[in-house]
């Protein structure tokens, strides 16, 4: 598989995206996995990850800013422009993985914990669909001047 997140020069962007680009590769890796086939586009609410920059360590993302941290290949969508749903089924538009950050929160100690959503298109046997939705708690902590990932819980399972 190969993860489509921009990786841009870290001397000039803001320690906080490196955590968040680390935190949606998780979910995206976690939601592929568990997928039957969703080989569509990374779909990203980048307005999410922004807001919760903001609101965990006061610094502020600007839209432009987020968008080229993940590079082009990232699509920017809300929750309901990504999922689609009819009368008796849901799926994500495009076969794709969508990302998006429910929380992020600082601990005394320094590190962040995160809870992010992503969600793909369940296929059945059936020939029916469903979303499926799954919630990771991750722990963070910065380790020679990088975020590390030591702690992933699986918090809600389709």
């Amino acid at each position: 598989m190969t993860l489509v997140l921009g990786c841009p020069d870290a001397s000039s962007e803001k320690p906080i995206l490196s955590l968040l680009r680390q935190a949606v590769q998780i979910a995206e890796t976690d939601g592929r996995s568990t997928s039957d086939g969703a080989e569509g586009p990374l779909i990203v609410d980048l307005r999410t990850l922004a807001e919760g920059a903001n609101h965990a360590t006061g610094v502020a993302l600007g839209r432009d800013e987020t968008r080229r941290s993940f590079g082009a290949n990232v699509r920017n969508l809300s929750e309901a422009e990504a999922v689609r749903c009819d009368s008796i089924r849901c799926w994500v538009i495009d076969n794709g993985v969508f990302v998006k950050l429910d929380s992020l929160q600082a601990a005394a100690d320094g590190a962040f914990t995160v809870f992010v959503t992503s969600v793909t298109t369940d296929r059945r046997p059936s020939g029916t669909s469903a979303a499926c939705t799954r919630q990771l708690s991750l722990r963070f902590e910065l380790r020679e001047g990088k975020w590390v990932a030591t702690d992933n819980f699986l918090m809600l399972r389709c």
